[in-house]
């Protein structure tokens, strides 16, 4: 004979049942990526509520370090290519802010910009750097 036949068989499945759950077809499609994604979802987890409660883990140590040494540098002043404000021009920053506690970093940037007297070497400046001179003296702006 030519072995030859018409149909075929098997099962197709539609739904999933397990502990009183459906789910669709599409949970036992899961790739080794999709595994290591989701693994490291959890390392994430863990190391941010480890590094919010001050509990050291594998996790959340290698964050704490990084975050102390650049802690230290902010507290020493210490910035990749020198200080970027001159005692005077940090005063008058603080005294911005003093003034008005209500001021936006945004506003004290551009304060800053505009002000050719004062910080006539001065064309741009992040905002983060104005966070971190406040923060030196210790005005804390929530950036």
């Amino acid at each position: 004979m030519l072995n030859n036949s018409c149909f075929s068989f098997g099962l197709l499945i539609q739904q999933v049942y397990d502990n009183g759950r459906v789910y669709s077809p599409e949970v036992l499609d899961i790739t080794e990526a999709a595994l290591h994604a989701r693994f490291l979802e959890g390392v994430r987890n863990i190391a941010s509520v480890c590094l919010e409660i001050g509990y050291p883990t594998l996790a959340s140590i290698p964050h704490t370090i990084i975050n102390t040494v650049l802690h230290t540098l902010i507290e020493c002043h210490i910035e990749v290519g020198g200080l970027p404000y001159t005692a005077a021009q940090e005063t008058l920053i603080v005294d911005m802010v003093r003034d008005n506690n209500l001021i936006r970093l945004r506003e004290i940037r551009d304060k800053v910009i505009a002000d050719n007297v004062n910080f006539e070497s001065i064309d741009d400046v992040s905002l983060a750097t104005i966070d971190r001179v406040l923060r030196c003296q210790k005005i804390y702006t929530g950036l």
